[in-house]
């Protein structure tokens, strides 16, 4: 309990045996997203055709989907990058996953349910690798720039619809969507370049460790904090004067309408007063008329008569 869940997508392809990574490059022509639910992906990944299976259906869960979807945006397409480097969770139908690489991602704590408790100690006794090449074919796939931005316009979707933040319900790509995907060049699992990413993010981290321990870095932080409050309450400000603008403006309208419509009832009442005048009708039975002709209570017909 409390153990972080997945892992980062980049350690995964690193980890993979170089086998797996050859046969997703070799024998895997694509893997198609066609579904997403809540932060789970859904893809259809082709088989190599060896053992009889025309494809297999991967799920890839992005672990850091939740968290960017209640956050304030300023670019879809950047959220979803900093998913893609957070952590992920994966499974796959083939009997590769599910007989060498399930116990592992299950005590690595990177498994989509069902779990494996029982350790392989036929195939993978040794516990090496981790991804079957359906798998990787799809976590290559999600480098592609056209998935990304395909999930950008997923999680904005999400972010913007109604009611609970994540709801359970698939949504299926429509065509469209899937015909801009399959125009996509299909991705090469890339050991090297994984590695050189987390390369970076290692060095991003020792830089930083020896950045907090520096006062000018921590003063220029500080100063950087001040003026981002500073452009914050201009912007608060800015906000709350176009509110109170729009506010007088929309009163504004409202008492014009209001006029006009007085206007108006003053008008049909002059012309009820002198039709009653015409046929010898009193003032007051003309009143208690107009009042239920307009549906207004005799007291505002009355005020209407006073006022004119």
């Amino acid at each position: 309990m409390g153990r972080t869940r997945g892992a980062p997508l980049d350690q995964l392809i690193v980890a993979s045996r170089q086998i797996d990574v050859q046969r997703a490059n070799t024998e895997i022509k694509v893997a198609r997203l066609y579904k997403i639910r809540a932060d789970l992906l859904h893809f259809n990944v082709t088989a190599s055709g060896k053992h009889g299976e025309d494809s297999y259906q991967v799920r890839i869960r992005l672990e850091n989907w939740m968290e960017e979807l209640t956050q304030t945006q300023r670019s879809w397409i950047a959220a979803v990058k900093r998913i893609l480097l957070g952590n992920v969770s994966i499974d796959c139908q083939c009997g590769r996953y599910q007989f060498w690489y399930r116990y592992v991602a299950t005590a690595g704590n990177f498994a989509i349910a069902p779990y494996e408790k029982d350790f392989p100690k036929i195939r993978n006794p040794q516990l090496t690798g981790c991804c079957c090449k359906h798998q990787l074919k799809a976590l290559a796939a999600l480098k592609s720039p056209t998935i990304q931005a395909q999930l950008a316009k997923q999680l904005q979707a999400q972010a913007e619809s109604e009611g609970f933040a994540g709801d359970n319900t698939d949504s299926f790509l429509t065509k469209e969507d899937r015909e801009a995907l399959e125009r996509a060049r299909p991705r090469d699992v890339d050991k090297a370049a994984a590695m050189q990413v987390i390369n970076k993010m290692k060095q991003a981290k020792r830089v930083f460790k020896r950045q907090i321990k520096d006062p000018k870095y921590i003063k220029k932080l500080e100063k950087e904090l001040a003026e981002l409050r500073k452009q914050l309450g201009n912007q608060q400000a800015k906000v709350s004067t176009s509110k109170a603008q729009a506010k007088k403006a929309i009163e504004q309208r409202q008492e014009k309408a209001k006029t006009a419509n007085r206007d108006q009832m003053k008008a049909m009442l002059r012309a009820e007063l002198d039709r009653a005048k015409l046929y010898g009708a009193d003032k007051e039975s003309a009143l208690k008329v107009f009042a239920k002709m307009n549906n207004v209570p005799l007291a505002e017909a009355q005020q209407l008569a006073k006022e004119m």
